[in-house]
């Protein structure tokens, strides 16, 4: 380095405030010339890996060869060093070209991936926004061939797009976490629906629920469900406690009503000159009022509305049920005389079975035939003493494939009415239970306070098919027996 100093007429060292550079004698142009190129592309070569063995060489080459005033060959290792740098400089743009198409090529499924997420969330926006403008100033740098700076764009490119994506799987998990929350409100919500604006307590408590849902929603809306999740929260707090409350107040409302009937059924009355429990005098008007009150009792909406549900579900199952099938195929020769009755039993079974599995009656109730033909429109009953369903093959009915169907859930209906009766006289039955005012009612409408078919004609309504019981019995006949003898014919017809 000093031989070229002096060269250049320079003296080493130079730039302290003392010492300045000492300009010498002039020296010949060619070899301030040589010398600078040399030095030129001598520093262009340091940022070439590919000249790392041969750049300091050439230099002290070239500079021995100025030194000697051999200027042809200086400038033959000048030449020399200058096609070393461009060919080396090539190389190395082609090396980040290369490197830089295969790492954008790399982020092309990601990038897309980035570009097709929602605006929503506003961050994911953002984030979405930065990948953007980082993939631009890639392409620009690319386009104006400046490898190595897109190079490191590409470095933050990836960053980048790991941060958006990384955001959107986030998201992805808070909406999973989230929907599977709401799902679990699915039940309670559906009850809100039910509450009226009155009373005045129920009304600000749905009011308090709806805010919540609908702040809930809002950030649902907005792709916001790490929001959602946490406004889940005090969604769940706010219907949980409306719901509770109406349940309170549907069972307030039904256990005054069951109390007065209760009161009424005991009340004794002059009957024919003799003292007699209302119930035991058919007829009085003390009975016909108790009758009525009877009557006027219906289930919850919330009850009613679950077991439908139950019966379609049984509807289903039983029409495609292998064993329902092959009975309705084979329905006309079972009822040849003798009838069948062991395959029919089979058929019973099967079929209470499939509905008991419903109503979460276990074990299924048990079911049995019997022949009275003194009392052919007797068509069958259960038996809660005996819990046990029993049909007369006698009654013509029997020979009724939609009929048999009706009567089964109708009677294991009764069954699940006294599972309720149970549940309430052993405590497994609860306050807040959506069966518990239904099993108040089906109670009450038990025993003493069941209308008879023979009492039901001192009554001047059909009270026997209209209490409370037997509503439900027929309800469930219809739309899960019935309905599964419809569903079956329809498949068979097509």
């Amino acid at each position: 380095m000093s031989g070229l100093l002096e060269l250049l007429g320079l003296s080493w060292p130079f730039g302290t405030e003392d010492e300045k550079p000492q300009q010498k004698e002039a020296v010949d142009p060619r070899a301030a010339q040589l010398s600078n190129d040399l030095m030129l592309h001598h520093e262009a070569a340091t940022s070439l890996d590919a000249l790392a063995d041969t750049r300091d060489t050439l230099l002290q080459t070239g500079t021995e060869q100025i030194e000697a005033k051999d200027y042809d060959g200086a400038k033959k290792t000048v030449d020399s060093l200058r096609e070393g740098v461009g060919k080396a400089g090539e190389e190395k743009t082609k090396k980040a070209k290369e490197d830089y198409e295969q790492q954008r090529k790399a982020l092309e499924a990601d990038e897309k991936a980035v570009a097709e997420l929602p605006d929503t969330p506003e961050d994911l926006k953002q984030l979405k926004a930065t990948v953007a403008a980082t993939a631009k100033k890639t392409d620009e740098a690319a386009g104006k061939k400046k490898f190595d700076e897109a190079l490191k764009c590409v470095a933050q490119l990836k960053k980048d797009i790991k941060a958006a994506l990384d955001r959107r799987d986030a998201l992805a998990k808070a909406k999973q976490d989230y929907e599977s929350g709401r799902k679990g409100l699915e039940y309670d919500e559906t009850t809100a629906k039910l509450i009226g604006d009155t009373p005045e307590n129920l009304k600000k408590l749905k009011a308090a629920y709806v805010a919540s849902r609908d702040k809930t929603d809002e950030h649902v809306r907005n792709g916001d469900f790490e929001k959602a999740l946490e406004s889940l929260k005090q969604l769940k707090t706010d219907l949980k406690a409306a719901v509770n409350a109406r349940r309170t107040g549907v069972e307030n409302e039904t256990k005054g009503k069951v109390d007065s009937i209760n009161s009424q059924l005991d009340k004794e009355i002059t009957f024919k000159q003799k003292k007699q429990k209302v119930w035991q005098a058919v007829g009085s008007d003390e009975w016909k009022g108790a009758v009525d009150d009877i009557l006027a009792l219906k289930p919850d909406e919330e009850f009613t509305r679950d077991y439908d549900k139950k019966n379609a579900e049984v509807a289903d199952k039983l029409a495609n049920d292998p064993v329902v099938q092959n009975a309705f195929d084979k329905w006309d020769d079972w009822n040849k005389d003798p009838p069948n009755v062991a395959e029919i039993e089979k058929l019973m079974k099967q079929v209470v079975k499939v509905q008991s599995e419903a109503l979460g009656i276990d074990p299924p109730t048990p079911t049995e035939t019997f022949e009275d033909k003194d009392r052919p429109s007797l068509c069958g009953q259960y038996s809660r003493k005996d819990n046990k369903i029993s049909l007369n093959t006698a009654n013509k009915g029997f020979k009724d494939f939609r009929e048999l169907l009706d009567t089964l859930t109708h009677e294991n209906t009764h069954a699940y009415q006294a599972k309720l009766i149970k549940g309430l006289e052993d405590k497994t039955l609860k306050p807040g239970d959506p069966e518990y005012s239904a099993g108040m009612i089906f109670a009450v409408n038990t025993n003493k306070g069941y209308v008879t078919s023979d009492e039901s004609k001192s009554h001047p309504k059909d009270a026997y098919n209209d209490q409370p019981k037997e509503v439900h019995a027929w309800r469930a006949g219809r739309l899960a027996g019935q309905e599964a003898f419809a569903k079956i014919k329809a498949a068979k017809t097509k």
